[in-house]
């Protein structure tokens, strides 16, 4: 970022090895045509893994140069594990959220599923890869898995993150509420359980039997939408 005001006409970066935490000797290695604008971009395309540099850029114009930057340190090294930060349930997928702390460039994240078995992970298998810090499981069966997630550049793959578990389950059962309607009618309103993910309520009828219901027959189906019954008597 240029000085206010922004009168360059480039700027001049230099690249040091690290040495014990601190710059080493200094090189040239790019000048930017960066005419009165407050910033700009550099690539440094030759660089090693798993090694530290530092960076330092100062502006010129025909006036002359300005002083150096505050030298920028950067690491090569491998992406840091994700932090997973949210799990969520949706009738058969598992919808997992997460960030990444790596002040680098991440180019996606590997995600790893196993059965609970006994409250533990099972075998783990490779599910799939993320561009973006939310990942989505489809097609799961009741159950409960466990997950965890690994991020991934050209510089390596992370440690696994920690692991978070879910569970798919059947609908919740919904609460019923009945009262007298017009002639021959008997009305209710039918309320989902939360999350909410069900297709359908099916609705039984039974005659009472001293006090008691007596045999139960199914009189409808109701689509997801309509969590309202009219039901003749």
């Amino acid at each position: 970022s240029a000085s206010f005001p922004p009168d360059q006409d480039g700027f001049k970066v230099e690249r040091a090895d690290d040495v014990l935490g601190a710059p080493g000797t200094w090189h040239a290695i790019g000048t930017l045509l960066a005419t009165n604008v407050e910033f700009s971009f550099f690539t440094d395309t030759n660089v090693t893994a798993n090694s530290t540099n530092w960076y330092r850029a100062r502006a010129f114009n025909s006036l002359g140069l300005s002083d150096y930057s505050i030298p920028a340190e950067v690491k090569l090294v491998r992406p840091s594990p994700p932090f997973i930060i949210g799990q969520s349930v949706f009738r058969d997928e598992v919808h997992l959220s997460w960030y990444e702390e790596y002040p680098g460039l991440v180019e996606g994240y590997q995600v790893d599923r196993a059965p609970d078995v006994a409250g533990f992970p099972g075998v783990w298998s490779y599910v799939g890869d993320a561009k973006d810090i939310s990942f989505t499981d489809h097609s799961l069966s009741i159950g409960s898995y466990w997950y965890r997630i690994r991020a991934h550049n050209w510089l390596g793959v992370s440690d696994n993150s920690d692991l978070v578990r879910a569970t798919v389950a059947g609908p919740g059962r919904p609460t019923l509420y009945a009262y007298v309607g017009l002639t021959n009618e008997v009305r209710g309103i039918i309320h989902a359980a939360y999350p909410y993910d069900q297709m359908a309520f099916k609705l039984e009828r039974t005659s009472n039997v001293t006090g008691t219901p007596g045999a139960w027959e199914e009189i409808a189906t109701l689509p997801t939408t309509n969590q309202f019954y009219v039901a003749d008597t």
